[in-house]
């Protein structure tokens, strides 16, 4: 999946609003990372995703600071939204994923799960 940076607006603080209302936040998708910098976002979000037990799908949201080039984590999202302005589907279609295929491979792994704990 890609990462999709964001650039909030004019406020000094990101907000509700800020993130829900549509034009007061700008996603970068597909992101304009350094290489390397993106290899090591993706490889904290796995981290932490396997770290914290996540299964099926989930968003991983880290901060960028941009004088030190350091990666914070700030939250894991386990449910992550499906609207027009949600980021997982963004990353999906970013890395080729059309968003049919996005639910088609988070219901192929649901099933799946559900499959083996039955089997058990």
């Amino acid at each position: 999946m890609e990462a999709v940076p964001i650039r909030h607006g004019q406020e000094d603080f990101y907000d509700f609003e800020s993130r829900y209302e549509i034009g007061r936040t700008k996603f970068i998708c597909p992101a304009q990372l350094d290489e390397g910098l993106a290899a090591r976002a993706g490889e904290i979000a796995l981290e932490v995703y396997g770290l914290i037990g996540c299964a099926g799908f989930a968003r991983i949201d880290l901060m960028l600071e941009d004088e030190t080039d350091a990666l914070y984590v700030l939250e894991a999202n386990p449910i992550p939204g499906l609207t027009e302005t949600s980021l997982l589907p963004q990353a999906a279609d970013a890395a080729g994923i059309s968003f049919q295929e996005l639910i088609d491979q988070i219901l192929s792994s649901a099933l799946g799960a559900r499959r083996r704990s039955l089997l058990r």
